[in-house]
């Protein structure tokens, strides 16, 4: 495994971590390990965009947790960047998933910026 594995460097918290190293290693010895085990990972490769995954295991690696921190609120509109035009779908249905905006039945892209945009002009009237 060594020679697939390579160095600490080539780890990725998504698509290379522990648990695949896990599953490499224990098929080399014979043995199965679960789809289940890395189910997370494959949802996050799948539509969390790399800058995100890359800021946020930045900001764990940097930011040791203190016991002061404000307890977390949830997502705030005024994270929902102004660009949306700019973002694929992928990202887009990840803003529309963390903050619970229905995507059913918009199938374009342009659909998808429509809804986010009413959302985010809806949440800020009502502050």
């Amino acid at each position: 495994t060594q020679s697939t594995w390579g160095l600490g460097c080539d780890y990725n918290v998504l698509s290379r971590n522990c648990n695949h190293f896990c599953h490499a290693f224990a098929s080399s010895l014979g043995f199965d390990v679960p789809d289940w085990v890395n189910r997370a990972a494959r949802f996050g490769d799948r539509f969390l965009p790399e800058s995100w995954v890359n800021f946020i295991v930045q900001k764990m690696l940097t930011a040791p947790p203190t016991g002061d921190e404000e307890p977390y609120q949830g997502p705030k509109v005024q994270d929902i960047p102004d660009n949306l035009d700019h973002m694929s779908v992928r990202e887009l249905k990840t803003i529309m998933y963390i903050h619970n905006i229905t995507w059913k039945g918009l199938v374009e892209k342009q659909e998808l910026v429509s809804q986010i945009k009413d959302y985010k002009s809806q949440k800020q009237r009502l502050r």
